[in-house]
């Protein structure tokens, strides 16, 4: 409990926020948010040793962070041709953030797909980005469904190409003058084929009685 805030710190440890999936070589791949070096950090079984073997070593290296705090809720996915790709909240910088991951997990790349700066007409606000999931398309387009906590709106960002993305809002906040209750918390993701993933999230609306949903949608 933080004191006088009425809030709770997430957990602390060396590994919160875990996200795993298997590489096209059959290795599984893990990534953490590790809260006492404030990293992003991945694991992997080491070569040669079978992945379905309860003796089976893992290799461990660190992403991003350590001097900075990076890897907030990351979400992890391959595409089809075998490279990881990890979306994450980059907290020092607030910025929504995708990297590639070579085969010895080393990054070969990093994207910012949000920087978090949001234009109100006067100045730019720098809002709280949360919870992304991951998906490659089979033509291998990443697509990222997030939150912006700031405004409780459930975003998508779409690959366009060098370092590039197209961002929409998809749910939450206002709908014309009503509000619409506030989305993005606990978002998953599956892609269909080259066309629009399909995102399941969960919605909370405190006007309505504190009322919350579990709402899927067909991304445009």
């Amino acid at each position: 409990m933080v004191a006088g805030s009425n809030t709770r710190r997430i957990p602390e440890g060396p590994g919160i926020w875990s996200a795993t999936t298997v590489r096209t070589d059959g290795k599984p791949v893990t990534v953490v948010y590790n809260t006492f070096t404030s990293s992003l950090v991945a694991y992997t079984t080491q070569s040669g040793d079978p992945v379905d073997s309860p003796t089976a070593r893992f290799d461990e290296r660190v992403l991003a962070g350590a001097v900075d705090d990076a890897g907030s809720w990351p979400g992890i996915a391959v595409d089809p041709s075998g490279v990881v790709h990890v979306g994450y909240v980059h907290a020092t910088t607030k910025a929504l953030t995708h990297v590639q991951l070579a085969g010895n997990l080393s990054v070969t790349s990093t994207d910012v797909v949000d920087d978090a700066s949001r234009d109100n007409g006067m100045f730019s606000d720098v809002h709280h980005l949360a919870e992304p999931a991951i998906v490659l398309r089979s033509d291998g387009v990443a697509v990222i469904a997030y939150q912006d906590s700031t405004t409780g709106e459930l975003w998508m960002a779409v690959e366009s190409g060098n370092g590039m993305y197209t961002r929409t809002v998809l749910a939450g906040g206002l709908t014309g003058t009503a509000y619409d209750g506030f989305y993005g918390f606990s978002t998953d993701m599956v892609a269909q084929g080259p066309g629009a993933p399909v995102i399941s999230t969960f919605r909370y609306n405190v006007d309505l009685m504190q009322t919350s949903n579990l709402v899927f949608f067909h991304a445009p």
